[in-house]
Formats: C-alpha cells, sequence, structure tokens
C-alpha cells in the first residue's frame, strides 16, 4: 500500500525536532523577536509560545502554560489535523471547533494582555 504523507507532516517533524535540539540558552536568551511586541510595548496572544512549546515537549507542563496558556491547543490542533487527514466522519467538526476554541483563545488572551499589562 502506498500511502502518500501531506507536507505539512514533515514539517511538522521538523518543527518538533528543531525544538527538542536548540540549546535552552537560544530560546530563553535575547530579545524578543515579536514585532507587535517591539512596536506596541504589548505582548501579542502568541508573545511566549516558542518558549512554551519548548517546555511543553519537555514535560514541563506548568512552566509551558505560564508562558503562554494557549500551548494546551497544540496538540489537540495536531490530533485533530491527523484525524482530519485520515477521514473520519466527524474529523472535519473536531478540527473547526478545535480551531475556533483556539482563535477564541487568541482573542481573549490578546484583550487580557493589554488590559492587564
Amino acid at each position: 500500500m502506498n500511502v502518500k504523507i501531506p507536507v505539512k507532516y514533515y514539517f511538522i517533524t521538523a518543527g518538533i525536532v528543531l525544538f527538542l535540539v536548540l540549546p535552552e540558552s537560544w530560546v530563553f536568551g535575547g530579545k524578543s523577536l515579536c514585532i507587535f511586541k517591539n512596536v506596541s510595548g504589548y505582548q501579542c496572544p502568541l508573545c511566549g509560545m516558542t518558549r512554551a512549546t519548548f517546555l511543553a515537549l519537555r514535560f514541563h507542563a506548568e512552566s509551558a502554560i505560564h508562558y503562554n496558556p494557549l500551548v494546551v491547543f497544540l496538540p489537540l490542533l495536531l490530533l485533530s489535523e491527523i484525524i482530519f487527514d485520515l477521514r473520519f466522519d466527524a474529523g472535519k467538526s473536531i478540527r473547526n471547533s478545535i480551531r475556533i476554541a483556539f482563535s477564541l483563545g487568541l482573542l481573549v488572551l490578546f484583550f487580557i494582555r493589554i488590559i492587564f499589562a
């Protein structure tokens, strides 16, 4: 059986491997690369996601959530993509529900970070 793997999984795998081999000093040291934060002085809803992902992949859940609580959606988003790509009947509705929840989370986090900055 010839299975064609979507290109996105190669990028996801490369990203995970990159996060696993990156030195901690590269992730936690230096100035922020966020354009929004550097221009406005406020954190965007994705600020801290790199550090959160780095920590989540090392099973430091509490620290990861501290940097960005939306990190909990990353495995759910990946799982929903896999379910969708396997053509399960519920795949589309699950994927859309998780995407909507993640988008609402981005919006809420954005306002929280601006109001309580």
